[in-house]
């Protein structure tokens, strides 16, 4: 069954594309590096004057992953519109899952995006895709599962 991660590209993400900085790559490409198990990456950007199509050539090349990267465009008033935010990722979550599969296996990076992004997927996990995996993504700690009680 194929393994979907799922995450917004926050500005760590964005800036690592551009920079060189001490925190790059990113929480995404730190998770495609160091899990490597990922058939499909889809990832959201709701960053107006930055690129997803760049973004998903550099994350490609920088981790050499052979999974497929998808991306959507996201139009939020606010990054923190939880409203906005629950409904658009749960839209592209089906739509994903539509084209791949039902019994894909999904995984929520927690560490890109805004305090917001990261309770919305934490609610779905426990409500709609309890099944689904948490992860976060740091450079201290590396990748690792979050359990929610």
């Amino acid at each position: 069954m194929p393994k979907i991660m799922f995450a917004w590209i926050g500005g760590t993400d964005h800036d690592a594309v551009t920079e060189n900085t001490r925190r790059s790559p990113g929480p995404i490409a730190r998770a495609v590096s160091e899990r490597r198990d990922f058939d499909h990456i889809h990832l959201l950007n709701n960053y107006r004057d930055r690129s997803s199509p760049a973004y998903k050539k550099w994350l490609r090349t920088k981790t050499k992953t052979k999974a497929k990267i998808s991306s959507a465009e996201i139009e939020l008033v606010t990054p923190t519109d939880f409203g906005a935010i629950y409904s658009n990722v749960r839209q592209e979550i089906e739509s994903v899952r539509k084209k791949i599969g039902k019994d894909a296996e999904l995984v929520f990076n927690l560490s890109p995006g805004t305090y917001g992004m990261a309770a919305v997927w934490i609610i779905l996990q426990q409500t709609l895709y309890p099944d689904s995996e948490l992860i976060e993504a740091s450079p201290e700690a590396g990748v690792k599962t979050v359990d929610v009680p």
